[in-house]
């Protein structure tokens, strides 16, 4: 039996193909940003920020997800984590708060 899913959400509702045409208009000057988004029906936001190239992706090292950065380099992160599973070995393990 195959089930009739029915999308509740118009989270993304809108084509990777349409928002790319978008940020072409935008960017050749043929359009401006609101009359681009509603030509394309993409999210205007959305637009803006990728027509700016201001998207967050993540790139290993530098973690630009969220409004967080990151304390520590990943070589130290690695030796504070190989410390504290020494430490766990050794029943001497640390809470949280600890840390």
């Amino acid at each position: 039996m195959v089930g009739s899913y029915k999308r509740k959400s118009s989270l993304q509702y809108w084509e990777e193909v349409a928002m790319q045409r978008a940020i072409d208009a935008v960017n050749k000057g043929k359009m401006g940003w609101l009359r681009a988004a509603k030509t394309f029906n993409v999210p205007h936001a959305t637009l803006c920020r990728r027509a700016k190239n201001e998207n967050k992706f993540f790139n290993g090292v530098n973690k630009e997800l969220g409004r967080f950065n990151p304390t520590f380099d990943e070589a130290l992160e690695h030796e504070h984590v190989n410390y504290l599973k020494l430490l766990e070995t050794r029943l001497l393990g640390l809470t949280c708060i600890e840390v």
